[in-house]
């Protein structure tokens, strides 16, 4: 008797929605425009401040622009998160968008964040 193994063949969408982390209840997301830049004294580029999946109001630092995409005047991109700047201690991924600076072509400034968790 032959020995039959069967083999499934899936879409790339469907190995993307196998292998995805599940999302839980304790998924978050929220949106910040509060957003004030660093001085040159500390570390990261800005500061964001967001109320937490508890309702808590919390400040972390984020840095610089990863993998930017340009559309006209705007850029949207991942932002790196400052490790442990977060004040309710946890890690957090940001979306950037911005728009261009008026007064210096080519400068984007950071309008808007993202914050998931």
């Amino acid at each position: 008797m032959k020995h039959i193994k069967i083999y499934e063949s899936f879409t790339e969408d469907e190995i993307q929605q196998l292998t995805a982390p599940e999302k839980t209840e304790s998924s978050f997301e929220t949106e910040s425009t509060d957003i004030d830049p660093i001085d040159d004294t500390e570390e990261g580029d800005y500061t964001v401040k967001f109320v937490n999946a508890e309702g808590e109001e919390t400040t972390m630092s984020i840095g610089h622009a990863l993998d930017p995409k340009y559309s006209g005047g705007e850029m949207t991109s991942i932002i790196e998160m400052i490790p442990g700047s977060s004040s309710d201690g946890r890690e957090y991924f940001i979306e950037g968008h911005y728009t261009e600076s008026e007064s210096f072509r080519g400068a984007y400034n950071l309008v808007r964040a993202i914050i998931k968790g």
